[in-house]
């Protein structure tokens, strides 16, 4: 399995060029992290905002759940995210499935209603000599503006990549983040580097 795993990984970055032309553009993204603390600045890395927005982040780990904020600037329109979400964890032989269960309350220019959001995704990573590739896809399903009771499926990515620590305190995450619609079609596709920082 992990060699599958790190076959999936490799190939898909070895194919990158040749899919180049379907790039529209690379997503950045830049954590730093205090304790339970987190603050962060992204441009095209998130399946659900404009490749050209600005996403501003502060995030808090807490005991049962993590809360996060989120400021979507995107030219004249600046929209605002509350996020809720919960993750586990399941090693087996060197790899580690995980899901996440999370919530988002959507609200500001773009939306005549406010909007909530369960977008609930799952992984497999597994490290391997100081580097750990990892498979992740989800599912977004939003309630119908201006109805909390009623919902429907609004999108869905998959995203393959690795994860390596530059060194103590830096650590590189690249990935191909496909975006897709709600029957799993894709319509983007973005290749993404992240640096979160230990401060």
């Amino acid at each position: 399995m992990k060699k599958l795993l790190l076959s999936i990984v490799a190939a898909t970055f070895m194919a990158a060029p040749a899919f180049a032309d379907n790039f529209d553009k690379t997503g950045v993204s830049v954590t730093a992290v205090q304790g339970d603390l987190s603050f962060g600045y992204a441009t095209g890395t998130h399946a659900d905002f404009a490749d050209g927005a600005d996403v501003f982040s502060l995030g808090v780990n807490g005991s049962i759940a993590n809360l996060g904020l989120q400021v979507i600037s995107n030219g004249s329109t600046d929209d605002y995210r509350l996020n809720l979400s919960k993750r586990a964890d399941l090693n087996l032989l060197n790899l580690n499935f995980y899901g996440v269960a999370e919530a988002h309350y959507d609200f500001g220019d773009s939306f005549t209603n406010d909007r909530l959001v369960l977008s609930p995704y799952v992984g497999i990573e597994a490290p391997v000599l100081g580097v750990t590739p990892y498979v992740e896809v989800g599912y977004d399903v939003s309630s119908l503006e201006g109805d909390f009771l009623d919902f429907d499926a609004q999108d869905s990515y998959a995203a393959v990549g690795a994860r390596m620590a530059i060194n103590e305190r830096v650590e590189l995450n690249a990935q191909i983040l496909t975006k897709m619609d709600d029957d799993f079609d894709s319509t983007d596709r973005e290749f993404v580097v992240g640096f979160n920082i230990k401060l």
